[in-house]
Parts: structure tokens; sequence; C-alpha cells
């Protein structure tokens, strides 16, 4: 992301500033009002096609301010939003999928319904977000926080879930019961049979037995 020049030196998430293809270099947006979260709820209602959209953190400028923000339906396919602070947004019936989300904060996020097919969730901050119906084929949650979250009906049919807190988690189904196999996604290989109906505390375990061994 790289700001324009015109004499004086536009920044990120200030009015005026342009947001482009992260892939093409194409123009997608130009901030049009003071607070950047109002320009895009402006843009989703009127089925701007927000696509590979470059909102990616920066060193000076930090993530895309986006908490509290109403993004309802929008189209964010493979968008970067890595870091940008979500909190609280919502985002219903949006779809994600592959969109860069490393980092993010999405605490209390409003997320019911949402595709995030292959998206990348690494560490990112996911406390209380309700994600029920949520579509999270594929993604990569490592390390990710859930702790409280609610995932029910949430489709994780070969998520990436090592390292991630899940503690307080709702389910409302039997996929994360005792015996249930958590496979490799590209492999298919078996990762962890679930020995308790506490998916959290299995995968715990896991890390404890996987650091004992390498100490050894």
């Amino acid at each position: 992301m790289r700001a324009i020049e015109t004499g004086l030196e536009i920044r990120p998430w200030h009015k005026a500033f342009d947001y482009k293809n992260r892939r093409t270099g194409e123009l997608i947006l130009t901030q049009s009002d003071d607070q950047f979260r109002d320009s895009l709820r402006v843009a989703v209602p009127r089925k701007r096609d927000l696509s590979h959209i470059d909102l990616g953190t920066s060193i000076i400028f930090g993530g895309a301010p986006l908490s509290d923000s109403q993004l309802r339906a929008a189209c964010l396919v493979d968008a970067d939003l890595a870091g940008a602070n979500l909190e609280r947004a919502t985002i219903k019936q949006g779809d994600m999928r592959s969109a860069n989300l490393e980092q993010a904060v999405l605490v209390g996020a409003q997320l019911s319904g949402v595709i995030l097919c292959g998206a990348n969730l690494v560490n990112a901050k996911m406390a209380g977000a309700m994600l029920n119906g949520a579509d999270l084929t594929g993604s990569n949650l490592y390390g990710a926080d859930l702790k409280g979250a609610d995932l029910r009906d949430c489709k994780l049919n070969g998520a990436i879930l090592e390292g991630a807190n899940l503690d307080g988690a709702i389910r409302s189904d039997t996929s994360w019961k005792r015996g249930t196999e958590i496979k490799n996604r590209h492999t298919g290989a078996v990762i962890l049979t679930t020995q308790s109906d506490n998916l959290a505390d299995d995968l715990s375990q896991s890390r404890e037995q996987r650091s004992e061994s390498r100490r050894s």
C-alpha cells in the first residue's frame, strides 16, 4: 500500500486516499469520507465489489480502522485485511473467501453466515465473535483466539486449528465429540483423534506431547 503523491502526501485511512487491487494495481475505492469505515459503509450497500482490495497493515499507519463498521454482505474476496481492527464489526453474510486476516482483531464481531473458505486467520483475535453458520472450510486458524466464540453450525472441514484457543467456544453439533479424527487438509493424514468431547483440551494435550517429544 502506497500513498498518492499530489504535492502533499495523502495517508492511508484518510480522505482522498486510493485503495487498489493488490493483484493488478487497479483502483477499487477512493476514500470519500474522513472516517475510512464510513467510506466502506457507503460502498457496500451499492454492491461495490471490494475483492482483492489492499487494506493490509503497515508499520507506519497500522491496520485498517474498521471497529464497529457496518459491512453486511460485503464482497471482500481475497482482500488483504492483515492487522485490521474489525472489533464489533458487522459482516453478516459477507464473502471473505481467501481473505488475509492474519493478526486481525475480530473480537465480538458479527460474522454469522460469512464465507471464510481458505482465509488466513493466523493469530487473529476472535474472542466472543459470532460465527454461527459461517463457512471456515480450509481456513488457517493457527494460533487464533476463539475463546467464547459462537461456532454453532459452523463449517470447519479441513481448517487448521493447531494452537487455537477454543476455551468456551460454543458448538451445536457433534463434530468435535470423542473419537473425531482431525486431518491434515493437504494430505488427509490424521493429526489427532479426540479423546474427549472438549477439542480445546485435546489440542492442548497434543501440543504438550509434541513439546515433550522434541525435548527428549
